[in-house]
C-alpha cells in the first residue's frame, strides 16, 4: 500500500517529488553507488563465496558486507576481497568500521 502525500494547498505531490523531498538511503548522493550495476555484481560475487555468516555462522538473511568500511575506504568499495558474507543482524551491529 502506498501513502499519498499532499502539499499545503491540497495538491497531490507526485512520487518523484516525494523521493526528492525525503530521499531513501540509496537515493542519497553519498550512497547512490549502491544502485549501480557494478555494486550489484560485487554483491553477487561476495555472496557466492559462502552460504554462512562470517561472524555467527547462520544461513538466514544473508547480505554482503564490507571488511573495511565503504565510507572510509571508497577505493575498496567494489573490490571483492573487501567483502564478506554476513547476516543482516551482524552487519548492522558492526556499525561503520
Amino acid at each position: 500500500m502506498s501513502l499519498l502525500r499532499f502539499d499545503r494547498d491540497g495538491n497531490l505531490i507526485p512520487s518523484t517529488e516525494r523521493q526528492r523531498e525525503r530521499p531513501g538511503r540509496h537515493n542519497d548522493p553519498s550512497r547512490a553507488w549502491r544502485s549501480t550495476a557494478a555494486y550489484r555484481a560485487w554483491r553477487r560475487a561476495v555472496l557466492a563465496t559462502s552460504d554462512r555468516c562470517a561472524h555467527c555462522g547462520t544461513t538466514e538473511d544473508l547480505t554482503a558486507g564490507h571488511v573495511k568500511s565503504a565510507a572510509r575506504h571508497p577505493e575498496l568499495r567494489l573490490d571483492p576481497s573487501n567483502g564478506r558474507v554476513e547476516c543482516r543482524s551482524c552487519n548492522s551491529s558492526r556499525g561503520d568500521n
